[in-house]
C-alpha cells in the first residue's frame, strides 16, 4: 500500500484472485458459489467493523497497570487498524459478489488489487493513505496482542 501510494508500486499486480475466480466459475454453480464466498467476507468485514464499537476490543487482552490516558491511546489506534481491516474485507468481498453477479471473473480483486482500486477513486490517494496506515495500526494491534494477551492453560 506504500509503495502504491508514493506511486512506486508496479501498475499491473499479480492476479491470482482472478485465476481462482475464474476457474472456481467454470465449475457448475461456480457464480453462485464465488457470490457466497464474496457475501461470507463481506460478512467477516462487517463483523470485523462492529468489533471496533464493543467496548472491549479483546477480552483476553489485559491493559491492567497502565495509565487511562495511555490505554485509551492504544484501544484508538488497535481500533483504528481493525476497522481498516473491516474496509479491506468488505471491498473484496464486494468485488466477488460483482463478479458473479456479472459473471466476469476479471471483476474480482484481492488486497492488492483492492488498493489500486481505491487509488483510481476520487481522493484515491488519501483513502490510499488511510488505510495503509489502517493496516499498519492492525499490525500493532497484533504486536499488543502478543504482548498482553492473558493466556489461559
Amino acid at each position: 500500500a506504500a509503495a502504491l501510494l508514493i506511486g512506486v508500486g508496479r501498475d499491473e499486480p499479480p492476479e491470482p484472485l482472478r485465476d481462482w475466480t475464474a476457474k472456481l466459475m467454470s465449475f457448475p454453480a461456480g457464480i453462485w458459489l464465488v457470490a457466497a464466498i464474496g457475501i461470507g467476507v463481506i460478512i467477516f468485514g462487517i463483523v470485523q467493523l462492529r468489533l471496533v464499537f464493543r467496548r472491549q476490543l479483546d477480552r483476553r487482552l489485559v491493559l491492567d497497570g497502565m495509565s487511562p490516558a495511555i490505554q485509551r491511546s492504544i484501544m484508538i489506534v488497535c481500533r483504528f487498524g481493525v476497522a481498516a481491516r473491516g474496509v479491506v474485507f468488505t471491498l473484496i468481498g464486494l468485488f466477488l459478489v460483482v463478479a458473479a453477479i456479472r459473471a466476469n471473473p476479471d471483476e474480482a480483486r484481492g488486497i492488492g488489487q483492492a488498493m489500486h482500486a481505491l487509488r483510481e477513486e476520487p481522493y484515491g490517494q488519501w483513502l490510499l493513505g488511510v488505510v495503509a496506515a489502517g493496516l499498519i495500526a492492525y499490525g500493532v494491534y497484533q504486536f499488543i496482542l502478543a504482548c498482553y494477551r492473558r493466556v489461559n492453560p
